[in-house]
């Protein structure tokens, strides 16, 4: 009841005393793991902070390479329309450029060759393409030499072997070879005597252009494509020979102008 007192003995006072001080010394460990607790709250709190800073700044730095590649991607696809554009017209204009070449063709078993004379067999001004210049060695001791000049630079620059009829100088592939040359070009297989192919030994293929004028070995060199020229087309042909003061050329050229 209220207002009443209770006495306890001695014994029991320092019972309840120890148990009190216990809980008291309990009480101070739970207030400062209390205080730990806040204290790591508090630093979860900042690291979150710094976190989330980071991650935005990260996506903020993402959509804005995104952006770039979206706009480098618009650029790029206005580039390859342009490109579109322009490779039609470009076909276009090779189309009505093809459409506008003039062919010639030229073939000749009778022009003579005098002796350390040069003589130019073919000469065109203006400008067109080359598919074919090509000249036969002679049966005789005589050593054709052969020169063909596109825009005033030697593209071609070599020499027959006497006592042999290979072919020597340019010709287009699958290209044939007509006339008393005779054969048919392919595969780097050429004309060595009317209506024969192959080749003797003597007879070598070079890449283009070819300059070299090596004596004894006829060389001959393929083009896939005709060879364009801007302002002239030359071709000329000398004779070198110890027994004939001259000597007639077989000679073949095939190309058109524009």
């Amino acid at each position: 009841m209220a207002g009443e007192i209770f006495i306890a003995d001695k014994a029991t006072l320092d019972s309840v005393k120890a148990d009190t001080n216990a809980l008291k010394a309990s009480l101070a460990i739970v207030n400062a793991d209390t205080d730990d607790l806040q204290t790591n709250m508090a630093s979860v709190k900042a690291t979150g902070a710094s976190t989330n800073s980071n991650e935005i700044t990260h996506y903020n730095a993402v959509t804005a390479q995104v952006a770039t590649v979206k706009a480098d991607t618009v650029s790029l696809m206005s580039s390859i329309a342009n490109i579109k554009s322009e490779t039609a017209l470009i076909k276009a204009d090779t189309t009505a450029l093809k459409a506008s070449l003039k062919p010639f063709s030229f073939f000749t078993t009778d022009v003579q060759v005098n002796n350390a004379q040069t003589v130019t067999i073919f000469n065109i001004s203006g400008s067109g393409v080359l598919k074919k210049a090509i000249i036969s060695g002679a049966n005789g001791d005589a050593v054709f030499t052969f020169r063909v000049i596109v825009d005033g630079t030697n593209v071609y620059y070599g020499q027959t072997v006497a006592l042999n009829t290979s072919i020597i100088g340019i010709l287009q592939e699958d290209s044939s070879i007509t006339g008393s040359v005779g054969g048919t070009a392919r595969g780097g297989y050429y004309a060595r005597t009317p209506g024969s192919i192959g080749n003797d030994g003597i007879m070598k293929l070079s890449k283009y252009p070819y300059t070299a004028n090596t004596p004894g070995v006829a060389m001959a060199t393929i083009i896939t494509e005709g060879i364009n020229f801007n302002s002239s087309l030359v071709i000329q042909v000398s004779l070198n020979s110890t027994v004939y003061p001259s000597y007639p050329i077989t000679m073949e050229t095939q190309g058109g102008v524009y």
